[in-house]
């Protein structure tokens, strides 16, 4: 028999790193949280992901970074996160959430569908993105990627967001379903 590897573990998979520099990652934004938080030094804690960013190009402190930086600096921010590493679903999935909360929504939805080609699985990206195209009046695709969600985790919030936009699209029998389904849950 074989020998069988041993799996690998959860986050390194997600984010494609060894389990040391996971624990960096996560030491250095936890440092940054607590300068934040503890000592009100916002601009050092920028400093120090800033640091982190470019010694070793891990789009983590990109994400983490572009959560503290200000407005301005934000999208060149994901935009490095985005291309440093192109595979990593939840820099798409943030930058798209920064677009849609400035009101681009129709840059939200393009970020949200890099991320749904990345991880097809994962519902909240179906989520946020049916959210940004029901802004947008794109109710059909909305209903789509609510669908979508609700085949991978049914949840109140999904059936709900479907309701609108069935309602909005002008199917009531649809929407008081969804709106009953969404209590239910």
């Amino acid at each position: 028999r074989a020998a069988r590897a041993a799996p690998a573990e959860p986050s390194a998979q997600r984010w494609g790193l060894s389990s040391t520099a996971e624990e960096d990652v996560i030491r250095e934004v936890a440092e940054a949280l607590r300068l934040v938080l503890m000592d009100h030094d916002e601009p050092a804690a920028v400093a120090l992901l800033k640091r982190a960013v470019h010694q070793r190009r891990a789009e983590e402190y990109a994400v983490w970074l572009a959560l503290f930086a200000a407005p301005a600096e934000r999208e060149s921010w994901y935009r490095k996160c985005t291309q440093w590493a192109p595979g990593y679903a939840w820099g798409w999935l943030v930058s798209g959430l920064d677009r849609a909360g400035r009101g681009d929504h129709a840059g939200a939805v393009g970020d949200y569908s890099e991320a749904a080609r990345i991880d097809p699985g994962d519902s909240r990206i179906y989520l946020c993105r049916g959210t940004a195209r029901s802004s947008l009046g794109e109710y059909a695709e909305a209903i789509s990627d609510f669908d979508r969600v609700i085949a991978i985790a049914p949840s109140g919030i999904a059936h709900g967001n479907r309701a609108i936009a069935r309602r909005e699209s002008g199917d009531l029998p649809g929407a008081l379903r969804d709106f009953d389904e969404s209590l239910r849950l």
